[in-house]
């Protein structure tokens, strides 16, 4: 297993070694070789959209269910003179769903620290990695940043646009750092003989890496959507191709962080299972 701990500073020079590397090999790499790289990319960037796509499907009838549903029993319970108790059975039932995720959440991090704990040379870089996905999909624990308000580099007038605050910053970064690795696995034969060790790292962990800080990303923009959804709902939407009152921009938000978070534990327990046999190798 390649020592994740003694890459090495990464400055400038390093950067443009790295590059020229890169022109070297993608030179000596045959246009047969780098077409089916393209195609087998493109082939991944679909199968994630449709993923999504069909996640956010489910998601608008499963929130239009809902809402019509606890329409019908507030009414039910308001004919009935019995609001209060309604309040109460819905806040038991929040309460309950809550806990159920804080227990999700707890075995999980129980699951990575005894992952880690037993072999962190290979574990402890995939904790970094999704905990930098974390924070680049969330912006952080208030919900303000990262990769959903990179559209204030257009000025506060295109803040929360569709483009980055949806499902798509998802897709992308899903689909980028695994079309990253897919070439590392290309062109890694033809590199110079005396190259940058990232390429090794990249060549043996990287798919690793790669669903980690996808898989942090997100979450983090599962959250941010939530947040923006909920304790930051005055927000809205400034392309929309039509006008819609402030709960349709809730709901889109609400919808996007509902998509991701449904999205993990299929892309989590597929990792768990390739991850297993791993475990079992090294026991």
């Amino acid at each position: 297993m390649t020592d994740f701990g003694k890459t090495g500073a990464f400055g400038s020079k390093r950067y443009n070694t790295i590059l020229s590397e890169l022109e070297y090999a993608l030179k000596a790499t045959s246009k047969k070789d780098l077409q089916y790289w393209g195609l087998g990319s493109m082939k991944h960037l679909g199968k994630v959209s449709f993923r999504r796509g069909k996640t956010l499907g489910l998601t608008f009838l499963k929130l239009a269910r809902f809402f019509v549903r606890e329409a019908y029993q507030f009414t039910g319970a308001g004919l009935k003179g019995n609001l209060s108790g309604h309040a109460k059975k819905r806040g038991q039932d929040i309460a309950t769903e809550a806990r159920d995720a804080i227990g999700m959440f707890s075995d999980s991090c129980m699951r990575i620290y005894y992952q880690v704990r037993e072999d962190p040379r290979r574990m402890a870089p995939r904790l970094i990695a999704g905990m930098i996905g974390l924070y680049a999909g969330s912006g952080g624990i208030d919900g303000d940043g990262g990769i959903p308000d990179s559209d204030l580099l257009l000025g506060i007038e295109a803040h929360r646009s569709i483009l980055t605050h949806s499902v798509l910053p998802g897709i992308i970064v899903e689909a980028a750092t695994h079309s990253t690795i897919e070439l590392v696995k290309v062109i890694h034969a033809n590199l110079p003989e005396q190259h940058d060790k990232l390429w090794d790292i990249w060549m043996m962990g990287g798919s690793e890496l790669a669903e980690d800080l996808g898989i942090g990303v997100s979450a983090g923009l599962a959250y941010h959507l939530g947040i923006d959804a909920t304790l930051d709902g005055g927000g809205t939407y400034k392309d929309l191709p039509v006008s819609m009152p402030i709960e349709g921009h809730r709901a889109i938000a609400l919808s996007g962080a509902v998509t991701e978070a449904a999205d993990l534990p299929d892309r989590r327990k597929k990792q768990q299972d390739r991850d297993e046999p791993a475990d079992r190798g090294t026991g």
